[in-house]
């Protein structure tokens, strides 16, 4: 593997996720086999070097198909199933131990009442007092000249 190829899939990756990545449109063109793992290596290209779709390499085929196929796989669900199939091969391998895993508060926002703030209340307006009897309604007004 050389410098290019540092965010490919290895043999094994590729053997793990090849029957999802075969992914077939329910409209459309079917992509062509010999396609998929080119175009699924660029896309790995694209998340693991954050440039932009117009810079994926011509190895990968072209920029607007790598990508029209990255939003495939979002839309229906490819890459979910991916990392479910796996997480659960990892974890019948014992490569993963969920005993291990852990979330870290800090990266979590919690609203600030859910720390033991007092919550606000609306204030409820009372009716205003008359000191004076020009408040009073009615009252101060000039009389009615009829």
């Amino acid at each position: 593997m050389d410098a290019n190829d540092r965010y490919a899939l290895t043999a094994a990756e590729w053997e793990a996720i090849k029957d999802l990545a075969h992914y077939t449109p329910p409209r459309g063109p079917k992509p062509d086999p010999d396609t998929v793992r080119p175009m699924l290596n660029g896309i790995c290209w694209i998340l693991g070097s954050g440039a932009t779709w117009r810079d994926v390499p011509a190895r990968f085929g072209p920029w607007r198909r790598v990508y029209a196929r990255f939003r495939a796989y979002i839309k229906h669900g490819v890459f979910e199933a991916m990392q479910k199939k796996l997480h659960a091969a990892a974890f019948d391998n014992g490569q993963l131990k969920l005993d291990l895993a852990h979330m870290d508060g800090t990266y979590i926002r919690a609203h600030r009442h859910a720390a033991g703030a007092k919550k606000k209340r609306a204030k409820t307006l009372k009716p205003r007092k008359r000191s004076r009897r020009s408040d009073a309604p009615g009252e101060g007004l000039p009389p009615n000249s009829t």
